[in-house]
């Protein structure tokens, strides 16, 4: 039975997971065209923008991004729904335009302040400008997404990312527009997919705008903002820290975070697909056991992969990027290790969810941020872009540590603790040993850390972390998923 519901847990992963994986997709498709033609400096700055973009983002949605969907599902009548998608989508964007229309004027002011001179003006306008249209796409998703329409929804992502790739490309290679190119590009495809997608969603949508519903979103959305950018920290504040220290480390680093984002993409899937998966068998016997094995072999799975990456980390790099990029491999490890405890804090969220003691959600996340930065401060000047990685693992095993504590207190699950943290330990332990190996990309070096690779399963299996009982489980498990997708 548990076997079963995991089975299930992998499928809806892979449903849900594709178009997060689609619109990742662009970030790691571009990378041999971008990193050859920016020096790590320059790419650091394109990152750096996209970061503080992110960031306004998160300001002016006002949590109406959860508050919409509270609202949608807590109401029956059609007219309703359409109501409240309605105003929330034309409130966020008139609202952050004339945000947007304000700050325009001075973004001479921000890239001195970002970049300590004002030959970024330019980029800094296209990226702020970009911010309306890109909240206007992302409310448009959400109302396909409120309605099942999984077509229409993957085939406006599937637009973004070929216009945007498209766009990149011409602009940059043939036409030879530099940095403004990249980023007209990604302007152009977010406002004409944000339209495209407004059509697709026309009848989710209505010209009417209630005071009433505004107030309601409000009310439920905003108190959501500090967990947002609490969450927003945990991920994105080092490039902040590491910019002050570096633009050409601040290049290198977002390098790094875009290969480990390889192995985000399942993490992400499992994320999307975790909350429904769990809360729907919270009734059934099994349940605890199956979330406690589910937390078992995430780690183990997602462990192992992170492992292959930061391994041939400097081979991919090598294939991919320029020479001036191969010291991003460094990172590439501690990032993977902070993405698995990312993906653990939101399994062990499910005795807070269960529990409705969601409140504590909001406060593990702001204290590990706060301990991110303090972090930030102390390892980046010793260590530079190592130290910010070695900040966001500690920071993200933090956050899941206190959720883990938070949630055994309300809701006692019998996580397999023995194996989950000798599991961590080899990891840790292995992403060490490959860390202190010499990145060149050298015969000898790939033997050795071909050897690393092997040996971790021969640990897991000595240490009776995995049983030979469980192998031959997986093992049926996957064979059983084979067969229902040959069926299907």
């Amino acid at each position: 039975m548990i076997g079963s519901r995991i089975l299930q847990l992998s499928r809806d992963s892979l449903v849900y997971g594709f178009g997060s994986a689609l619109s990742s997709f662009v970030g790691i498709a571009l990378v041999p065209i971008l990193t050859r033609l920016f020096s790590p400096s320059e790419y650091g700055v394109i990152d750096l923008l996209v970061t503080v973009s992110s960031l306004a983002i998160a300001f002016l949605s006002f949590g109406f991004d959860s508050a919409a969907a509270i609202l949608f599902f807590e109401v029956e009548r059609e007219e309703e729904r359409v109501n409240v998608l309605s105003t929330a989508i034309w409130f966020i964007f008139i609202a952050s335009s004339i945000v947007i229309l304000v700050l325009l004027p001075l973004s001479g002011v921000w890239s001195k302040l970002l970049f300590q001179n004002k030959i970024y003006i330019g980029p800094v306008q296209l990226a702020l400008a970009i911010i309306p249209f890109n909240l206007l796409l992302g409310f448009a998703l959400n109302g396909l997404r409120f309605r099942f329409a999984r077509s229409r929804y993957l085939l406006s992502i599937l637009i973004q990312v070929i216009l945007t790739i498209t766009l990149t490309v011409i602009l940059l290679v043939p036409v030879q527009a530099g940095m403004l190119g990249y980023f007209i590009a990604w302007f152009v495809s977010v406002a004409v997919t944000g339209a495209i997608t407004l059509a697709l969603a026309q009848r989710n949508l209505s010209a009417r705008f209630s005071v009433i519903i505004l107030r309601k979103l409000l009310a439920v959305g905003l108190p959501l903002i500090p967990a947002a950018i609490a969450g927003w920290s945990l991920s994105l504040i080092d490039r902040f820290f590491i910019s002050r220290y570096s633009l050409h480390e601040l290049g290198l680093y977002s390098l790094g975070v875009k290969l480990s984002s390889v192995l985000g993409l399942g993490i992400a899937a499992l994320q999307l697909a975790w909350g429904p998966f769990a809360l729907s068998l919270a009734k059934e016997p099994e349940a605890k056991l199956t979330y406690a094995k589910v937390l078992s072999l995430y780690t183990l799975v997602a462990g192992f992969l992170a492992l292959l990456l930061t391994a041939y980390a400097p081979e991919i790099i090598k294939v991919t990027s320029s020479e001036a990029f191969f010291g991003s491999a460094s990172v590439v490890g501690w990032l993977c290790l902070g993405l698995i405890a990312y993906g653990s804090y939101y399994i062990v969220s499910i005795g807070v969810a269960i529990s409705k003691k969601t409140s504590h959600l909001a406060w593990t996340t702001v204290a590990a941020a706060i301990l991110n930065i303090v972090l930030n401060f102390i390892l980046i000047p010793p260590y530079g872009m190592v130290g910010a990685a070695i900040a966001t693992l500690l920071s993200y095993i933090a956050s899941a540590w206190l959720l883990y504590q938070v949630s055994q207190k309300y809701y006692p699950i019998p996580f397999e603790s023995r194996k989950i943290l000798l599991t961590w330990l080899l990891l840790i332990t292995s992403t060490l040993i490959l860390f202190l190996l010499p990145q060149e990309v050298q015969p000898t070096t790939f033997l050795l850390k071909t050897a690393v690779i092997a040996i971790f399963p021969l640990l897991l299996l000595s240490l009776q972390i995995v049983e030979t009982g469980e192998l031959a489980a997986v093992k049926n498990l996957f064979q059983s998923a084979l067969q229902r997708l040959k069926r299907q």
